[in-house]
């Protein structure tokens, strides 16, 4: 099998291939970056400026490595903005109304 990598990212001899496990990949990164950025952030004296300034500093940058080579695919861009929307969320101290009905 003939396979390269280019940017860190591995390109192997089936385009269509390449497209799916580049967009597993990044979608993986960003649930593991949303764990670790909000779970960093708790222990902070500062918890939505710790969390802001990973992500877009640190995460962002990680999971979208190598997109401007490979496509991600909508499905899996999909994913990745909900994972940052939860972050946003966070970093908002936006807490969901729970309603009670009777």
């Amino acid at each position: 099998m003939l396979a390269c990598k280019y940017l860190g990212v591995l390109i192997e001899k089936k385009a269509f291939t390449y497209y799916t496990d580049f967009s597993d990949q990044c979608y993986k990164k960003s649930r593991m970056y949303k764990f670790s950025v909000m779970s960093k952030a708790k222990d902070s004296h500062d918890p939505a400026l710790v969390a802001r300034e990973l992500w877009n500093k640190v995460a962002l940058p990680s999971i979208l490595y190598g997109s401007e080579v490979i496509p991600i695919r909508g499905q899996e861009l999909r994913k990745i903005n909900s994972e940052a929307t939860q972050v946003g969320k966070f970093i908002l101290q936006f807490q969901p109304q729970i309603s009670h009905q009777p």
